[in-house]
């Protein structure tokens, strides 16, 4: 029974309890001669009891009914307001920025890091110095001892992966991630990188044609580390989305995953093996992102330290990248930060 129906009951029982409190007032007698109530006086007190019980239900009743109401309205403003906020906060654009380490359990990777740690030490005054000229070698960062950080190798450069280790060189100039996001997060091993927005698939996608790109392989001196560093703007025409993916709001608990390339298990054709160097999958397998950047509009720019990546696994290949994003803009400016 809903709250009118209840109020409309009691509130005829009320009317009903007053007219005969009123008739018994007009005609009874409540006492005795000797004082004692009779059973007009009785009958008065019984009825009075019932209209007392009545009285305070209805006003109970009252106030859950405004309640109710007053918790629906604030469900209907908030509702309104998480639309403004979507209309006021749209996708606008996506760039992604990366750092994304290669692994030194490759031979290769091990071999090219001992070379460039001779070149770079061979070089290090000339790259300290206020005009540095070092050709085909960049100091990008430094710490506050003056301890190489990030020396850039660009990718016409002299130092560049080639001969035996041109394969690092292959992957790092048209290296970059597809993008999938997901409303509602699911298992990382079960995600299908299907370009699809129907149902089980992914509400959001960005992927772009990587033909040639300006990523530079960077290398830490100190730590005798090298990576792979760029940016890549996705073009609005690589885009897809079903509608549930469209604002900085609808990111908040979503679930965000980055696809390399050279994933996928694929039996390739005898024809087309010759087009195809097996050793690119197991070192991108052994890939770990350090550090990632997605800038969706100006001023909303989400920083993610790899540590909390998940790397597994998909439907179809090994590896990608995952994180099911915060439900709040405070947790969300922790995901740069190295602690857990």
């Amino acid at each position: 029974m809903d709250f009118e129906t209840s109020l409309t009951i009691l509130r005829t029982l009320s009317i009903i309890v007053a007219g005969v409190l009123g008739i018994i007032g007009l005609l009874g007698k409540f006492r005795k001669k000797n004082g004692k109530l009779n059973k007009w006086g009785h009958g008065a007190i019984f009825v009075i009891a019932i209209s007392t019980v009545i009285s305070i239900s209805t006003t109970i009743i009252e106030g859950k009914k405004e309640k109710a109401e007053t918790v629906e309205q604030l469900s209907r403003m908030e509702g309104l307001l998480q639309q403004l906020n979507r209309v006021g906060h749209p996708i606008t654009e996506l760039e992604v920025t990366f750092w994304v380490e290669l692994s030194t359990a490759d031979k290769i990777v091990e071999k090219y890091i001992e070379e460039l740690d001779q070149v770079i030490g061979f070089n290090r005054k000339s790259l300290q110095a206020v005009f540095p000229k070092v050709e085909g070698l960049d100091l990008a960062a430094t710490d506050q001892n003056g301890d190489f950080l990030a020396v850039h190798v660009n990718q016409k450069s002299p130092f560049w992966p080639k001969g035996d280790k041109k394969i690092i060189g292959d992957i790092a100039r048209t290296f970059g991630f597809a993008i999938y996001i997901r409303r509602d997060p699911i298992n990382p091993e079960l995600f299908h990188p299907m370009i699809s927005i129907g149902p089980n698939y992914s509400d959001w996608i960005a992927y772009g044609v990587l033909l040639q790109t300006n990523n530079v392989i960077s290398m830490n001196y100190r730590d005798k580390k090298v990576y792979i560093f760029g940016s890549q703007h996705y073009d609005k025409k690589f885009w897809k989305t079903n509608g549930k993916i469209m604002s900085i709001p609808d990111l908040y608990g979503a679930q965000l995953f980055l696809l390399p390339p050279h994933t996928f298990d694929h039996t390739i054709p005898e024809k087309y093996k010759a087009f195809v160097n097996p050793s690119i999958r197991p070192l991108i397998g052994l890939m770990n992102v350090k550090t990632v950047a997605l800038k969706f509009s100006s001023g909303h720019e989400i920083w993610i330290d790899g540590a909390k990546l998940s790397k597994t696994k998909f439907r179809g290949g090994y590896p990608v990248f995952s994180i099911t994003l915060p439900k709040n803009e405070k947790e969300l400016l922790a995901l740069a930060s190295h602690e857990s």
